[in-house]
């Protein structure tokens, strides 16, 4: 669970930094004119970024899930009448098969499901904002290759 936490921390990491890197370069293309093979090379760079925050977002995903559905031992005893070990924290059920779920319940760690679910909301939104970004790049390919097809047939 602390693995799938610090990778899930990792990768975000590296999500932000490759999209300061986009931002960076937009930035710098909005002060002078690129081509259109430029903008496909940041496509490219945007669609792994996308398909790394989508990986993450999964993972992240069901981690709060389970966490959000956590119960004490005693919760599952009366809810549920199974027997599960006293010493567990939390109990998680996913198909039928109770295990232990090591971070506890949310009302115990509360700052812990906090961050959690502030992650998820952040790669959500990161990879939100990486498809507006990659449709205005699709647009501006678009216009310049539409552009450069008139200027081959007009000369």
């Amino acid at each position: 669970m602390v693995f799938m936490i610090i990778w899930g921390a990792v990768l975000v990491v590296f999500m932000v930094t490759v999209g300061v890197w986009v931002l960076v370069a937009e930035a710098r293309a909005s002060r002078k004119a690129i081509g259109w093979r430029r903008n496909r090379a940041r496509l490219r760079c945007l669609n792994v970024l996308q398909i790394l925050l989508a990986i993450g977002m999964f993972r992240v995903w069901f981690i709060v899930g389970d966490w959000a559905g956590a119960l004490t031992p005693s919760e599952v005893r009366e809810k549920f009448g199974r027997e599960v070990p006293h010493q567990w924290r939390a109990v998680s059920m996913s198909g039928g098969v109770y295990s232990e779920w090591p971070c506890g319940t949310v009302s115990d760690n509360p700052l812990g499901f906090a961050l959690c679910a502030g992650l998820l909301a952040t790669i959500i939104a990161a990879l939100l904002l990486s498809a507006v970004y990659a449709g205005r790049l699709r647009a501006m390919n678009s216009g310049e290759r539409s552009v450069e097809r008139s200027d081959a047939t007009d000369g």
